[in-house]
């Protein structure tokens, strides 16, 4: 029976509508553009995650650190699977322009998975239509700055959510 060895929750501003996960010795601009391969693309310690949004709305994005291929979660309408080599398995959320992405009191935080080395990773995504229409509807129904405005934006943090279970591989 796999056991979760460790989990970290997060909330995070997407920038650009992406946000990157990277290994901290990894060069994020190396990070692919997910429009060119799908919502999760994994690069050299370094995958990004396509939001629907581009900034605005904070996102949940949940990280979960497995010894073996965890059960399959339900509830999620998108997962994709990834493989990424994480030289020193010490991970950090940033923008792709680099910074980081979090909301709130906390600007950085770092997942420390167990080791070094290739990791499997399942990426779970809910709530991207619902948030991509609130976007839209957002800047049709209200204006910025005013208090409607700011009251859709709170009430969208979170419906776009994310996991992401990493795991040994199962290919050795």
């Amino acid at each position: 029976m796999p056991t979760r060895l460790a989990a970290l929750e997060l909330a995070v501003r997407p920038d650009y509508g992406m946000f990157v996960v990277h290994d901290v010795e990894a060069d994020t601009y190396d990070a692919p553009i997910p429009a060119k391969v799908g919502w999760c693309g994994s690069g050299q310690g370094v995958f990004s995650v396509g939001s629907v949004i581009s900034h605005t709305f904070a996102v949940s994005a949940v990280f979960e650190c497995w010894d073996a291929m965890p059960p399959e979660p339900g509830g999620w309408s998108e997962i994709d699977r990834i493989g990424v080599e994480l030289p020193t398995g010490r991970l950090e959320v940033w923008q792709l322009t680099g910074g980081p992405v979090m909301t709130g009191s906390r600007t950085r935080a770092e997942f420390r998975l167990p080791r070094p080395g290739r990791w499997a990773v399942r990426a779970c995504a809910d709530g991207r239509g619902e948030a991509a229409t609130a976007w839209h509807k957002l800047f049709t129904d209200h204006q910025v700055g005013t208090a409607g405005f700011d009251t859709a934006v709170n009430a969208m943090h979170g419906v776009e959510r994310y996991l992401f279970q990493f795991f040994p591989p199962t290919d050795r």
